[in-house]
């Protein structure tokens, strides 16, 4: 079954999952959104050259999953 380890366990957080069956659109929006955020950050804090992915889009992008799910947890 979907979204289901192969013990039977959840592969993921329910909350999240109901998220994006309840709010597809909502849920894809603000992750584009808050990824353009995070690609704005990595620039205004200075990346080196030579990285791939600059340390500061990293700690975005994990923030941005904390608040997302700290929201989700809140409100459905």
């Amino acid at each position: 079954e979907r979204g289901l380890n192969e013990d039977g366990t959840l592969a993921y957080d329910s909350n999240i999952h109901l998220a994006r069956i309840t709010f597809p659109e909502l849920h894809r929006y603000f992750i584009i959104y808050r990824e353009k955020q995070c690609g704005y950050a990595s620039l205004s804090i200075g990346s080196l050259s030579g990285y791939r992915v600059p340390i500061s889009s990293l700690y975005c992008k994990t923030e941005m999953n904390i608040s997302q799910i700290k929201w989700l947890n809140d409100y459905i």
